[in-house]
């Protein structure tokens, strides 16, 4: 079943796509865009004037983009920025221009956000391969708030927080600060890092047991220089901190996931039916 746009129970969704000369992958973005099997979006693009074929590429889903902006910016999130202030969903969230999503994924956070008392979801992460395979499913994880806001959640300790995967309220967007928004808008990756410590500050994240999007795995990824990655989000010691993956925190951590993974799987949500139920439903679309 595809959601009516007029469907006033259905929130509407406002998804970002920031890009600056992604030719090779942006076609692949947008198309797993397009392909969802819920309606209620509208879909931003942000160019910095890009001068490959990126907006040859993107003129080709003209009539399926809402707003096209193409002009120098100061940075990825200060484009990311520029494509919130013209956001006109209750719920937000960013692709790459290198990533994708999968074909039910705005209908699962839809659900998500009408039949619970949330403000950001995030799903199991997905890696994408460099030529568009899904390599790679990672496992259901537990996020709780304390360690989102102190900061554990990032490569050296307890793994990143999926930007790809992750839905928020524009309401909980909105209760950031200006120097909060221009911390982030300082920084060329680790943005998304700051941003869900910012979220912790007023509200827990709620996993959805199912793979919702995906991060493609290449050699241009700016997220690949893991040391600027840190320096940039603040966290020192390098070294000590590969050592600290095997602290106790770090197997607490794996257990509670493991924990709460076996919750949800024998409970009326199991992941494996979640993936065949809305693969059913997207294959009788298509078919």
């Amino acid at each position: 079943m595809i959601i009516n746009s007029a469907d006033a129970d259905s929130p509407k969704i406002s998804i970002i796509t920031v890009v600056y000369n992604g030719e090779r992958y942006i076609e692949e973005t947008i198309r797993s865009v397009v392909a969802q099997s819920y309606n209620n979006y509208e879909y931003i693009i942000i160019d910095g004037s890009s001068t490959d074929k990126t907006l040859e590429i993107i003129n080709k889903f003209e009539s399926s983009i809402n707003c096209l902006v193409s002009e120098p910016d100061d940075g990825m999130y200060d484009a990311l920025f520029k494509g919130f202030a013209l956001a006109h969903g209750e719920i937000l969230c960013w692709i790459n221009a290198d990533d994708k999503l999968m074909p039910w994924a705005l209908e699962v956070v839809a659900n998500e956000f009408k039949s619970k008392n949330v403000s950001w979801v995030t799903g199991i992460p997905g890696f994408w391969g460099e030529h568009g395979e899904l390599s790679f499913v990672g496992k259901i994880r537990w996020y709780p708030r304390y360690l989102i806001k102190r900061g554990f959640f990032h490569h050296l300790a307890l793994g990143c927080i999926q930007q790809e995967s992750t839905f928020f309220s524009k309401e909980l967007y909105q209760s950031l600060g200006k120097q909060e928004l221009n911390q982030i808008s300082s920084f060329k990756s680790a943005g998304d890092y700051y941003l869900w410590r910012c979220f912790a500050k007023h509200s827990s994240l709620k996993t959805i047991p199912t793979v919702i999007s995906g991060f493609r795995m290449h050699q241009d990824n700016k997220s690949n220089d893991l040391r600027s990655y840190l320096n940039e989000a603040g966290i020192k010691n390098f070294y000590f901190l590969r050592l600290m993956a095997w602290l106790p925190i770090r197997l607490v951590h794996v257990f509670a996931s493991f924990l709460y993974s076996s919750y949800l799987y024998y409970g009326k949500r199991k992941v494996h039916g979640l993936v065949h139920y809305y693969s059913k439903k997207v294959s009788k679309k298509v078919g």
